[in-house]
């Protein structure tokens, strides 16, 4: 049985230490190459620990984009552990740059980060690796045109890779990046055939770097497609099961009705709201349903702590962990809803409560649908309840529409 000691914030430390982990792992990678970089290229101390503080400061402002705002921007990447790897693969290959010229190898990080994460992770990187090469390789009067290249290659992969779809994009995207390499290597040379058959082996390292972003375009897109399918055949195993525990007959249902007739109508009434709302903006209907359903299912253990004991009986019945974290999110007093489909459910859960309070009351009439539906919404965005749960403003908005015209038929 898992300790439910500390459920409530189980998510949050994990996330908090995730982060530490690839902050001090990025620390380590960038300062460990630049010391074995600058030992390398014969630096003395000093000069060494120059660069440590450069390379420290770039990689500060590293961090604080992927750490900015709740939602950390690192915990939206596609694939962190290739992402580590391929960042820690550059700066290798940086340092070997320093002493065997190994093209435009170093870029990996670059190319990778594009293909799996887009334009603006992609620009991000580009920026620290060349912060590194600019510290590690680029000297006071030193010959600037690798530097010209390596920067107008740097912004070619971001723009290319992030385009890469599928493999039929592959043979546009390699042409065209052979080509813009030999044009850019011919033009940094001068036209001069005879500068440029001196220097054979650099030509032969930036092609077989070609070589390599184009391999791995290849091995993306197999992995992608590999990930696709998986990714489906999972989505309809869940959906199986989702439509399995919101069956009439299941037993939990079962128990639910036979604790309480009006807990079972109220959860009911949650679970069809937030079934449609989720439809309307295109979340994950079987999940909000489901999520509404159990959304108070641990009142029927009798316990203080309901949402607690809701989540334990979760487990026991082996519910998806989609459908448990919705049940550990949808209160705002427990933990903020960390997707679409909890923050729905608890936004039906709120609207129906709210409406039946003031039934009770004898208020309900004095206070318009649209007024109540605003004053929920603006109440839980002040209250910072959305800000985890990667709702675009036009969702919102979506959703107010949807509320409005259908939460009280």
């Amino acid at each position: 049985m898992i300790s439910m000691r500390n459920i409530g914030i189980i998510q949050t430390l994990d996330e908090q230490k995730g982060k530490k982990l690839f902050s001090s792992y990025i620390y380590i990678v960038v300062i460990l190459s630049t010391v074995i970089g600058g030992y390398i290229a014969g630096l003395e101390i000093m000069g060494i620990l120059r660069d440590v503080i450069i390379s420290v400061i770039g990689v500060v402002t590293y961090l604080v984009y992927f750490h900015k705002n709740n939602s950390s921007m690192l915990f939206r990447m596609n694939n962190i552990r290739g992402y580590c790897i391929a960042f820690a693969l550059s700066n290798i290959l940086l340092v070997v740059n320093c002493g065997v010229f190994t093209g435009m190898a170093w870029l990996i990080g670059v190319a990778f980060t594009a293909i799996f994460d887009g334009i603006e992770h992609a620009a991000v990187t580009y920026g620290i690796l060349m912060l590194q090469y600019m510290t590690l390789i680029l000297m006071p009067g030193k010959d600037i045109s690798m530097f010209i290249l390596y920067a107008v290659i740097g912004v070619v992969l971001i723009i290319l890779f992030t385009q890469i779809e599928n493999m039929k994009t592959i043979p546009y995207v390699s042409a065209i990046l052979i080509i813009l390499t030999a044009i850019l290597f011919i033009s940094l040379n001068e036209f001069d055939i005879k500068r440029m058959l001196h220097n054979k082996s650099e030509i032969v390292m930036i092609f077989i770097s070609d070589a390599v972003f184009i391999l791995l375009a290849v091995l993306s897109c197999v992995y992608k497609e590999n990930q696709k399918n998986a990714e489906e055949q999972y989505k309809i195993l869940l959906q199986k099961k989702l439509m399995n525990v919101i069956e009439s007959d299941y037993e939990l249902v079962k128990k639910l009705h036979e604790y309480s007739a009006p807990l079972f109508v109220h959860s009911m009434k949650v679970s069809m709201l937030s079934r449609d709302a989720a439809e309307a903006v295109g979340a994950d209907m079987f999940l909000a349903q489901a999520g509404g359903m159990y959304h108070e299912v641990g009142r029927i253990r009798n316990e203080k702590d309901y949402i607690k004991a809701g989540i334990e009986l979760a487990y026991s019945y082996g519910f998806p962990e989609e459908l448990i974290s919705v049940i550990r999110q949808h209160s705002t007093g427990f933990e903020k809803p960390k997707s679409i489909e909890a923050a729905i459910v608890m936004l039906s859960d709120c609207i129906i409560s709210t409406s039946e309070y003031l039934e009770k009351t004898g208020d309900r009439q004095a206070v318009s649908d649209e007024k109540l539906i605003e004053s929920i919404f603006n109440n839980r965005i002040e209250k910072g309840n959305l800000a985890d749960a990667y709702i675009t403003d036009e969702k919102i908005e979506a959703l107010k529409k949807f509320y409005i015209e259908n939460a009280f038929e």
